[in-house]
C-alpha cells in the first residue's frame, strides 16, 4: 500500500471518528436537555404542590384578623400572634376627668380557640375573597376583671354619692335664693362590671363609664333661675301708702314672703298675687276708714279748691290694679291711696264763701241760686263730700235756738246729707246770699228758695255727690 493510500485511509478514519464524537456529544446534549426539562417540570410540580399545600394551610397576603396582620400565617401562628397582641393591648377605663389604664394581660384576654381561627382560614380558602376578619368576642378572666374594677377609686362605694337637685329656699332677707345642684358620681358596680365585660369581650380598648354614672340632677340652678328672678322682682318691690301725715302702710317683702306657695307634689314655687293683693287692699281700706282726705275740685267760676272728704272708702279696684301694675318692677314707691271720689258731670256744688249753689247734670248747669248756710263761727256748715241720706216732703225741722228756746220750722223739701244738716227750702227768709250767714245764718243747713229746693228735690238721687267748700276763707 502506498503512502497515498495510507494517508487517505487515515483521513477517512479520522472523519469517521470525528463524526462519531460529534454524534455522541449531540446525544449527550439532547439527553442533558431532556433531563433538565424533566427536572424543571418535576420541580415546578413539586413547587406547585408545595405552594398549594402552603396556600391551603396559610392565610393569604393582606389578611387581617381584628386589625392584626396575619398574612402568610397558619391558623396556630395567627392565634398566637393575636393573643400576644391582646396581652400587649392598653385598656383604658374613663371616669369623667380621670382615666385608668391596664394591659390586656390583666384580664387574660384570649381568642376562644385555634379551631375558630381555622374556621376563618377554611372560609377564606373556600370563598377566595375575604381578607378582613373580626371576632365578635374574646374570653376574659372574670376574677381579674372584678379585681381590676375594685381597684378603681370611682367604683368604691365610700367615694360615691347621688346627685342632688337644686332647690329654692327663703333667705333671711325675705328673698328667694337657689341652693345649687350637686353633681353625683354614683355608679352601680354590677352595671360597671357588665359594661366592662361586654366591652372587653367585644374588643373595645376604651370603655367610658360616664354612660352609666348617675350624675345629673333633675333640676339645676339654671332651671330655677327664671322662677326665682320673677318672684324676687315682686318681693323687691316696695309700696308705701301715705294714709295721713302720721300714718302709713307699707307693702314689701316682709309681707309678700307669706304669699309664696310651694306645690307639695312638684315642689314648684309660685306667688299668689290675686287673692293676697285683694286681702291687702281690704286691710288698707280699714286703715283709711274715717281718714280725712283732701281732693282737688274745679269750683264754678273760680278754679281749683281743696275739699275735705271723710268716711270715704278707697277705690279697691283701682288700688288692686295699681299694686299689680307695680309689682315686679323692683322699685320703692310712695303712693297716696286712691279714694272712691267720683265727680263726673252730675253733682250739687255749695260754695260757703260765695253763698251759692249750683246743680249740674251731665255737665249742664240746671240750677244757679244764692243760699244761706250756717251762722259763721256758731253753726258753720261743714265742708266736705257728701251724699243724701234721705229725701222727704212736708217735714217739720225741730231743734233749739242759741238762747235755749225750741224751734219748729216746716219745710216742703227736706234733703239731709250730713247728719241733721241738709238742703231745704226756707220760706221764712226774704233774701238769700251775700253776708247773711255771717250773723243770721242757719243752724248748719243750706237754706234755699223754694223753687230751687224743688228743682234739686225732683232731680237728685242718692248717687249724686254734694260738694261743700270755701272758695276763700
Amino acid at each position: 500500500m502506498t503512502n497515498t493510500s495510507r494517508n487517505n485511509s487515515t483521513r477517512i478514519t479520522s472523519k469517521i471518528l470525528k463524526r462519531k464524537r460529534y454524534l455522541r456529544r449531540k446525544q449527550q446534549k439532547i439527553r442533558r436537555t431532556f433531563i433538565a426539562i424533566v427536572s424543571a417540570i418535576i420541580i415546578v410540580i413539586i413547587a406547585g404542590i408545595q405552594f398549594h399545600n402552603f396556600n391551603i394551610t396559610h392565610f393569604s397576603k393582606n389578611t387581617t384578623i381584628n386589625g392584626i396582620d396575619c398574612s402568610w400565617l397558619t391558623a396556630e401562628d395567627a392565634y398566637n400572634k393575636i393573643n400576644e397582641h391582646l396581652d400587649s393591648k392598653i385598656i383604658v377605663f374613663l371616669f369623667n376627668d380621670n382615666s385608668y389604664t391596664f394591659p390586656g394581660s390583666s384580664f387574660n384576654l384570649e381568642l376562644g380557640s385555634v379551631n375558630e381561627i381555622e374556621q376563618l382560614l377554611n372560609k377564606q380558602k373556600s370563598e377566595h375573597k375575604q381578607l378582613s376578619f373580626s371576632f365578635p368576642e374574646f374570653s376574659i378572666n372574670l376574677s381579674n376583671l372584678s379585681e381590676n374594677l375594685l381597684s378603681i377609686p370611682e367604683l368604691c362605694r365610700e367615694n360615691m354619692f347621688y346627685p342632688e337637685d337644686a332647690y329654692i329656699t327663703l333667705s333671711e332677707d325675705n328673698l328667694l335664693k337657689i341652693v345649687p345642684e350637686v353633681i353625683g358620681n354614683y355608679i352601680d358596680f354590677k352595671n360597671a362590671y357588665d359594661l366592662a365585660y361586654d366591652g372587653l369581650k367585644s374588643g373595645q380598648t376604651t370603655i367610658d363609664f360616664s354612660s352609666i354614672m348617675v350624675s345629673k340632677p333633675d333640676s339645676t340652678s339654671e332651671d330655677l333661675k327664671p322662677i326665682v328672678e320673677s318672684i324676687n322682682d315682686i318681693l323687691n318691690t316696695s309700696i308705701t301708702f301715705n294714709i295721713s301725715e302720721n300714718s302709713s302702710l307699707t307693702l314689701d317683702k316682709s309681707i309678700m314672703k307669706d304669699w309664696i306657695i310651694i306645690d307639695d307634689t312638684t315642689g314648684n314655687y309660685s306667688i299668689d298675687i290675686d287673692s293676697n293683693v285683694t286681702a291687702f287692699v281690704d286691710i288698707l281700706s280699714e286703715k283709711c276708714s274715717g281718714n280725712v282726705v283732701y281732693f282737688d275740685f274745679n269750683a264754678t267760676d273760680f278754679g281749683l279748691v281743696k275739699v275735705p272728704a271723710k268716711k270715704i272708702s278707697i277705690d279697691k279696684n283701682a288700688e288692686i290694679e295699681f299694686i299689680k301694675s307695680e309689682l315686679g318692677s323692683g322699685n320703692s314707691i310712695t303712693h297716696t291711696p286712691i279714694y272712691d271720689i267720683s265727680i263726673e258731670g252730675t253733682y250739687v256744688e255749695v260754695d260757703l264763701a260765695r253763698q251759692h249753689v249750683w246743680y249740674y247734670i251731665d255737665g249742664i248747669c240746671i240750677l244757679d241760686t244764692d243760699c244761706v248756710t250756717g251762722t259763721r263761727n256758731h253753726h258753720d256748715t261743714r265742708e266736705g263730700y257728701f251724699f243724701l241720706t234721705s229725701k222727704e216732703k212736708d217735714r217739720i225741722l225741730r231743734g233749739y235756738n242759741d238762747n235755749g228756746t225750741k224751734y219748729a220750722s216746716p219745710v216742703d223739701f227736706w234733703m239731709p246729707f250730713d247728719g241733721g244738716i241738709g238742703l231745704h227750702d226756707a220760706s221764712w227768709r226774704n233774701s238769700f246770699g251775700g253776708d247773711i250767714y255771717l250773723t243770721n245764718g242757719s243752724h248748719g243747713c243750706v237754706n234755699l228758695p223754694r223753687w230751687a229746693a224743688e228743682i234739686i228735690y225732683n232731680n237728685i238721687d242718692y248717687s249724686t255727690p254734694i260738694i261743700v267748700y270755701y272758695s276763700t276763707k
